[in-house]
């Protein structure tokens, strides 16, 4: 990839400070994709299922049960109570490295919600 002005892209993909230079190669794939049209590494449709995950722990976790979850509805069948959780409150970072999206997080979330940093 090529740019006028190196810095540019430095900026844009986070190679500059904050310790974000890990996102550096996403940054170029993500880059690399909007020219050439293909699907990304860190598509839209993964992330969301691999986000899922996390969040779907975060539930069963305050209910201190297992859950049944219909991926393709993206609701826990007959469990109304399950259900009403997803709608809201809580936030999980997963590859949270540095916690650089769990922290301005819990405003959002508000005192009843919980945030959840995951790095493995």
């Amino acid at each position: 990839m090529r740019q006028s002005d190196p810095r540019c892209l430095a900026e844009l993909v986070g190679t500059k400070g904050g310790g974000l230079a890990q996102h550096y190669p996403h940054g170029l794939n993500f880059l690399d994709c909007l020219k050439s049209r293909q699907k990304p590494n860190s598509d839209v449709e993964t992330m969301h299922r691999s986000t899922s995950a996390g969040l779907l722990g975060v539930i069963a976790f305050k209910l201190r049960r297992k859950l049944a979850w219909d991926a393709q509805q993206e609701q826990f069948p007959g469990d109304p109570e399950a259900n009403d959780l997803q709608a809201g409150g809580d936030f999980v970072d997963a590859g949270a490295n540095t916690g650089i999206y769990s922290l301005p997080a819990s405003p959002w979330v508000g005192p009843p919600g919980m945030v959840m940093a995951v790095e493995a």
